[in-house]
């Protein structure tokens, strides 16, 4: 009989059928919600989730996911209470979210930029240990990827002061457990250093992270690295590779490879650096460089057996620096062998130079405490001139600086000792040295002094000083062989004596001589023999002067003059010239004709005492006169008096005679010419025009008085006016004498040119006198 059970068998698979058809419908509905953004808070609950625990707050903007292949977010920050802030931009995630949530893997992470912002400065004790950073980066590593991605970054201070800039970053998340990041490439740009380059592979765990054939490119060169760091702080690492200095603007190009290791904690490192292979262009002169070693931690830094060679000359330097205090050591050996100096500075002379260099010192800071200087040099050359040796030792501390030197070379050598006391930041305060010397050939000098010293030789010195920066003395003896240069010429001269220099101006106090000099430039000017035994002291605007002076023989252009000397003693100051003194001439050459000449006088400001003037001349003449010289800014006046002129000391050719003249910018005026005569008395009083000149050196015309007005009882006659205007007579012989002193010597000066015109009239009524005779006079 039929029953109701396969009715209900009926209704079964249309109860499967909707239950199927509802849930298809809900995963649809929860799909398109996924792919509309709707549930976007899934992906703040995840980035929640990978940052619980830590502390900081976490913002998530513009979320969304379709759950099968991407989580997206706009922008995410976070930020914790010390103003730490990490800003994401336009983040991507492609991969499906039950990757993520099951297995922690995404495909890859795509992030647009990425900003930074470092946390304030703790007040309290930096924590030593690195644990919570390991835990950390630990607990943010959520997944694994292939790629992750930061097209850009930077990384700013709390300040807004940029400190990284234009980030990069591509790589590899392989393990989040222990992390395993394979860098393919990161790069940062960092102000004022540049841009910063690194791949490699990085290990972290709890306790340590390690770096495993890390590359680095930076400004400085390339470097590789592997090392670790563990979460006590401490760390080791291994890096080798090249660097250059090309990245610093104005320093010489260097380059060199370098190895090294690192150890210690953070807190106190120890790092140590081999140089090799390294090299310097300087000025276009190549540089070899190494170093042993440069160790550094934070107490110190030294270096050891750093090598510097080039062409000819090596050194090998160490030293160390104190970073407490910056105190700092160093010591250096340099060896020569065939050095051109001339190499590393153009404008020294060519050189040759064989031995040895030392030199050590030490300091704080920029202060120096003591140091020294030693060399030795042997069978070298500078320029043409053979250097047998050299030896100079010199030592300086915060008090004295000292040290003796003593050289060898081709003709010659010198010897000397000297130390100074020093003061303040190692300024001088006294000095003392001794110098002997003796060298035939200055030449050696010329190259480093001034280019005229070459034409000295023969050149003598056994001196001793001592001194202060204000005043010194100087005494010894020294000696010139010859000399020539510049147009002068020297033989033979000599300086015995002290020269002194003080608060009262300049000292001279000894004996100089000379055996023959000569000028020959725009004048021709020779002399032998002069010799001077004076004692000078004062300025050249304030001195004082006495002794000795003389020569044997002088000849300027056509004149000349022999043994003459003088003796006396002279003064200048701000009033003018004061003095006293005796000359003597014992021979004058001027025109072909011999004269004598001797002469006692007294000088005060304004006017010069002639006590007595002797003037031999041709014919056994001998003309005695006194005279006053008065003299301003523009005028002259003198007068002479005791006029006398005889013959072979018996015949009296001019017994007595008075002459007054005055000259001033109106001109000049013979004011009184009065003769005492053996045949009666001759009186003139006359005016004269002035006297032009065309240049130095040049003929200067006399133009004289056209109607004199002369009186007297012996030449009133027109007889005598003819007798001293005669052609063949006295004026001939006065005209051809003024020529000759005025070709020959230079004119001045206005007063000059007044003193020898009127010599010249004094000088013609002797010369009359001469050609003439007295009988024919009369």
């Amino acid at each position: 009989m039929p029953s109701a059970r396969p009715s209900k068998k009926r209704k079964a698979p249309g109860c499967v059928i909707t239950g199927l058809v509802i849930v298809a419908l809900v995963i649809v509905a929860f799909y398109l919600l996924l792919a509309s953004g709707s549930l976007g808070g899934l992906v703040h609950s995840i980035v929640l989730q990978a940052t619980s625990g830590n502390g900081e707050a976490v913002h998530v903007y513009g979320g969304s996911s379709d759950i099968f292949s991407y989580v997206r977010a706009d922008s995410v920050v976070v930020v914790n209470d010390r103003g730490l802030r990490v800003a994401v931009f336009g983040a991507d995630v492609k991969g499906s979210a039950f990757d993520y949530l099951v297995r922690s893997d995404v495909e890859c992470v795509f992030v647009d930029s990425l900003v930074i912002r470092t946390p304030r400065s703790s007040d309290g004790p930096p924590d030593s240990s690195l644990a919570p950073i390991f835990l950390g980066t630990l607990s943010g590593m959520v997944t694994r990827t292939d790629t992750i991605k930061v097209s850009y970054g930077r990384v700013v201070n709390d300040d807004g002061l940029l400190l990284v800039d234009s980030m990069k970053f591509n790589a590899r998340i392989a393990d989040i457990e222990n992390v395993e990041l394979d860098v393919r490439r990161a790069s940062a740009f960092i102000p004022q250093f540049g841009t910063v380059q690194a791949s490699g592979f990085l290990f972290i765990d709890s306790t340590r992270t390690t770096l495993e054939g890390f590359d680095i490119d930076c400004p400085p060169g390339s470097l590789q690295l592997t090392g670790y760091l563990n979460a006590d702080s401490t760390f080791a690492v291994i890096f080798s590779g090249s660097v250059s200095t090309g990245f610093i603007p104005g320093v010489p190009s260097a380059s060199g490879m370098i190895t090294g290791h690192g150890a210690g904690s953070i807190m106190d490192p120890l790092a140590s650096i081999s140089l090799s292979q390294g090299s310097m262009n300087y000025r276009g002169l190549l540089i070899g460089l190494a170093a042993d070693s440069i160790v550094s931690s934070r107490e110190q830094c030294t270096l050891h057996g750093l090598s510097i060679s080039t062409d000819g000359v090596s050194i090998n330097a160490s030293g160390g620096f104190e970073f407490s205090d910056l105190a700092w050591q160093g010591s250096a050996i340099g060896s020569l062998h065939g050095a051109d100096v001339s190499t590393f500075f153009p404008e020294s002379p060519s050189t040759d130079i064989t031995g040895g260099i030392t030199a050590s010192g030490s300091g704080t800071g920029s202060y120096f405490n003591n140091g020294r200087v030693g060399c030795e040099f042997d069978r070298s050359r500078v320029s043409d001139y053979l250097l047998s040796s050299l030896i100079l030792d010199c030592a300086v501390d915060q008090r004295e600086l000292s040290g003796t030197m003593q050289a060898v070379f081709d003709g010659g050598s010198v010897s000397s000792e000297f130390s100074t006391s020093l003061g303040l930041d190692f300024m001088p305060v006294a000095w003392n040295a001794d110098l002997d010397a003796s060298i035939a050939d200055c030449g050696i000098f010329a190259a480093f002094t001034y280019p005229v010293v070459a034409g000295a030789g023969g050149l003598t010195v056994k001196a001793s000083g001592e001194g202060s920066m204000s005043a010194f003395t100087l005494n010894g003896d020294i000696g010139l062989g010859t000399f020539s240069g510049g147009g002068i010429g020297v033989k033979n001269a000599a300086f015995s004596g002290t020269v002194s220099s003080g608060s009262s101006g300049m000292l001279i106090n000894g004996e100089f001589t000379v055996d023959s000099a000569a000028v020959s430039d725009s004048i021709q000017l020779s002399a032998t023999e002069l010799y001077a035994d004076v004692d000078v002291s004062g300025e050249p605007s304030d001195f004082e002067a006495s002794g000795t002076v003389g020569f044997s023989s002088i000849q300027y252009n056509d004149l000349g003059a022999g043994d003459m000397t003088f003796l006396g003693d002279v003064s200048m100051g701000s009033s003018g010239i004061e003095g006293t003194g005796r000359l003597s001439v014992d021979s004058i050459l001027m025109a072909g004709a011999p004269y004598s000449l001797s002469a006692v006088f007294t000088a005060e400001p304004g006017s010069v005492h002639l006590d007595s003037l002797s003037l031999g001349a041709p014919g056994d003449l001998s003309l005695d006169l006194s005279g006053h010289f008065r003299y301003g800014t523009d005028s002259l006046a003198f007068s002479m008096d005791g006029i006398a002129l005889t013959r072979a000391g018996k015949l009296r050719l001019i017994s007595q005679g008075d002459l007054e003249f005055v000259t001033d910018s109106s001109g000049m005026t013979l004011d009184t010419l009065w003769l005492d005569l053996p045949s009666g008395e001759l009186q003139l009083t006359a005016g004269c025009a002035e006297i032009l000149s065309a240049r130095r050196q040049s003929w200067l015309m006399l133009i004289l008085p056209l109607s004199p007005q002369c009186s007297g009882s012996v030449f009133p006659s027109r007889e005598f006016l003819r007798l001293i205007f005669h052609p063949t007579a006295g004026w001939v012989i006065f005209k051809r004498c003024c020529q000759r002193i005025f070709s020959t010597l230079p004119m001045t000066s206005g007063i000059s040119q007044t003193v020898l015109l009127s010599t010249c009239i004094l000088w013609r009524i002797p010369l009359l006198w001469m050609v003439s005779g007295p009988g024919q006079v009369a």
